[in-house]
């Protein structure tokens, strides 16, 4: 079991940099879609976005967006590894096809 606290204040006391070295360890930048260590170049530059690190420091604060990104990755694990279409937390509708109702050739 997993218990999680949302404390926006102390997301609201994060400095800019801050902001953008949690984002983007979250979610690093991609080069030929291939992940890629984030600079201190991109750091800075994101972090002087001002619009840019509001939106992340609300994303970052947010049950929602920890859910996607939880979901999201085991996800992702799991798919690579079993080639497995659909979300793991989601399982598709299974139908037992009894003789007595489904002929073979149906």
């Amino acid at each position: 079991m997993i218990a999680l606290r949302i404390e926006p204040e102390i997301a609201n006391a994060w400095s800019p940099v801050e902001v953008a070295e949690r984002w983007l360890t979250l979610y690093p930048p991609r080069v030929n879609r291939k992940r890629v260590t984030a600079t201190q170049e991109a750091i800075a530059r994101e972090a002087a976005n001002a619009d840019w690190v509001e939106q992340k420091r609300n994303r970052l604060a947010s049950l929602s967006w920890f859910m996607k990104y939880f979901k999201k990755t085991p996800d992702a694990l799991g798919q690579s590894r079993r080639a497995l279409p659909g979300y793991l937390f989601r399982r598709p509708l299974q139908i037992d096809r009894h003789p007595s109702i489904w002929p073979e050739n149906a």
